[in-house]
Formats: C-alpha cells, sequence, structure tokens
C-alpha cells in the first residue's frame, strides 16, 4: 500500500525526509521560499541535522541565519545546523544580535 507521509510512524523512521518536506511545504505557502533555492542542496541539511543527532546523542536542527520572520528566505545560502539548545536562544535574531547575546562587549562597526 501506499505510505503516508505524515503517519507518525514514517515520521519517526525518517525525520530529516518529514522536516524537509515540512519546512518546503511551510515556507512555500508563504512565500518564503527563494527562487533560486536549490532543494537537494537544502535536503542535505535535514540529513545532517539527523545523522549529528544520532551520532552526538543531542539534538541538532535546521536553522535559518536570517530568520523568516525578518526578512528571510528559505534557501540553502540561509541555512545552517545547530543544536536545538543554540536555536532556542537564538530565536529570531540576526547574527550579530546572537553574537551580543554571547559576548556582550562586541562593537558593531557601520560599514560606509
Amino acid at each position: 500500500g501506499r505510505v503516508c507521509v505524515y503517519s507518525k510512524k514514517w515520521r519517526k523512521l525518517n525525520r530529516a525526509k518529514s522536516n524537509f518536506y515540512t519546512s518546503k511545504r511551510r515556507t512555500m505557502l508563504r512565500g518564503l521560499t527563494s527562487p533560486t533555492a536549490d532543494m537537494g542542496k537544502i535536503k542535505e541539511f535535514y540529513v545532517l541535522a539527523e545523522n549529528l543527532s544520532k551520532t552526538r546523542g543531542i539534538r541538532f536542527v535546521v536553522d535559518h541565519i536570517l530568520p523568516l520572520s525578518r526578512g528571510g528566505l528559505h534557501h540553502q545560502d540561509n541555512l545552517q545546523v545547530i543544536t536545538e539548545l543554540d536555536n532556542l536562544r537564538k530565536w529570531n535574531k540576526y547574527p550579530f544580535e546572537v553574537s551580543m547575546l554571547f559576548n556582550p562587549n562586541l562593537v558593531q562597526i557601520e560599514r560606509t
């Protein structure tokens, strides 16, 4: 029979594929997928996150460097694999704002 992509058992056994399909659908419906996005490369991020989670014993997730909520797009150049805890700390901040969380002595230099 046909396998339902959304069954709990399938999602658990195929976490990387499930997360990839869910994020792809969610960002496409919201118009947040870049027209130049390479879905093959994006899928590799989800596979890497799943493999790191299995081998390291802590959960890794795919994160948008420039958050979708702040103008970022779903594109391979805007993705990184980080721990779930780091992702929760980052929330929807820009990369510099995240650096400030960990090192409040940083000074931002304005480019001209």
